[in-house]
């Protein structure tokens, strides 16, 4: 996968430091191009989140998963806003149910780097959802947000 984005024609002409940074500045290209396409297929993959995680590298699937994280949590502010007073105990289910999957697959045959990715992202998920463990809102003022 990493092929088809990274042009590996560098010419090696000249200044080192000159060919180096045209090395750097393709490897940021392509970053940016992955990191793109995993937001992007995150939303329209048949996969679980899980699976679809072992097709990135760790740093790509912690911004894509930031990103829809964030996508989430502003949709269940506007359902709240809206007056729907359950949003946030609906997304808690979901984010249970990402949290089980994970949990699951950590179980399973991985490489080192696949575990590492997988834990990160499940220390990452346990602190985001704290906010949702409340059966006072008002504690919070999660009714008096302005989205």
């Amino acid at each position: 996968m990493f092929t088809e984005a990274y042009d590996m024609r560098q010419v090696v002409d000249g200044r080192v430091e000159d060919w180096m940074n045209a090395v750097m500045a393709e490897m940021w290209r392509t970053n940016r191009f992955l990191t793109k396409k995993a937001i992007y297929e995150y939303a329209k993959t048949s996969k679980s989140r899980a699976q679809w995680m072992l097709d990135y590298q760790g740093m790509i699937c912690l911004a894509a998963n930031q990103v829809w994280w964030t996508a989430e949590v502003e949709e269940v502010f506007r359902l709240v806003k809206k007056g729907n007073k359950r949003a946030m105990k609906e997304y808690l289910t979901t984010l249970n149910r990402q949290l089980d999957e994970l949990v699951l697959i950590v179980r399973t045959d991985l490489t080192p780097n696949e575990r590492k990715k997988i834990n990160t992202v499940l220390i990452i998920d346990v602190h985001a959802r704290w906010a949702q463990y409340t059966d006072n809102p008002e504690r919070m003022n999660l009714w008096k947000l302005s989205v």
